[in-house]
């Protein structure tokens, strides 16, 4: 069965910005043809990550799991981890499918209110498994399915993937705790963040988009350890991790969609960050000059 979600993300198109407004990429691949390990690794709404190809390696603290091929597992939001991708040692490629969810659908899936709560952190990576079988893969594959024969079907595509979601909820004990992660206030920034980088955020503008007083939102941002900027920071170096993985553009044309002026600037913070330069990135996703890296569907968030 990965072998046909493989052979569906060679025809689903890509897709482009929305004109109407801020989106989120409703799934994304990530190629590598080297094996490489990077540092402090945080995505900005929680996803779930399916290996196709190759291993993954997760680590936090003192706790390290390892993903095979035919793997799946939850990133909470926030959270950072070290991350290895190992190539498969007969095709030579490491490849995995990132699915994105929303708040709402998380708490829908895990069965809770849409209200914050103040569980523990999730740390430990190993709780983080869910259990990747048959009709889980299938409700993927039509998921990738109506992405190809009905790409503006925004509704459609939603539905498909909480569905997804809801399958995951059933073979996994983590989403309670996930969708806690993304209820924080540093995580709802971050998933606006994240939905236009380059954009000139300040506290105004999001505390307008969460319904809140500039000052109720610092103090919530200053509650969770946290301030803006720093979850700008985070933002926009991952947000650019991701772009570079998956072959958005080069080094001066990813920072800038990231909103860094300058690309030397953006290399030194990236390294700092992640452990490798930006061009280091581009390399071990590319294979004898090959594009071979998909961006996935893009769905409006109101």
């Amino acid at each position: 069965m990965l072998a046909s979600l493989m052979e569906r993300l060679e025809w689903v198109p890509a897709s482009s910005q929305s004109a109407a407004g801020l989106t989120v990429n409703a799934y994304t691949t990530v190629h590598a043809v080297q094996r490489h390990r990077l540092h402090s690794v945080m995505v900005s709404g929680a996803c779930a990550v399916l290996v196709l190809q190759g291993e993954k390696v997760l680590s936090t603290g003192q706790a390290s799991s390892v993903f095979p091929a035919g793997s799946m597992f939850m990133l909470p939001p926030r959270i950072p981890f070290s991350v290895e991708n190992h190539p498969d040692s007969v095709s030579g490629r490491y490849m995995a499918l990132c699915l994105a969810f929303g708040e709402e659908q998380l708490a829908r899936a895990a069965g809770l209110p849409c209200a914050a709560s103040d569980s523990a952190a999730v740390t430990v990576t190993d709780s983080l498994r869910v259990r990747a079988d048959t009709p889980l893969i299938g409700s993927i594959a039509h998921f990738l399915d109506m992405a190809h024969q009905c790409p503006a079907e925004q509704t459609v595509l939603s539905l498909c993937l909480e569905t997804v979601l809801t399958l995951i909820a059933a073979r996994s004990t983590c989403l309670p705790s996930i969708w806690d992660k993304a209820a924080t206030w540093s995580a709802r920034c971050a998933f606006m963040v994240g939905m236009d980088p380059a954009r000139k955020w300040d506290v105004a503008g999001i505390a307008r988009h969460l319904a809140v007083s500039d000052r109720t939102l610092r103090r919530r941002l200053e509650a969770e350890g946290t301030s803006l900027r720093t979850v700008l920071r985070d933002v926009r170096l991952n947000s650019a991790l991701s772009l570079l993985q998956t072959n958005a553009g080069s080094v001066g044309e990813v920072a800038a969609r990231c909103g860094y002026d300058s690309p030397s600037r953006f290399a030194v913070l990236f390294r700092e960050r992640f452990g490798l330069a930006p061009a280091e990135v581009l390399r071990l996703n590319a294979a004898n000059g090959a594009h071979l890296s998909v961006t996935g569907r893009q769905m409006a968030v109101s």
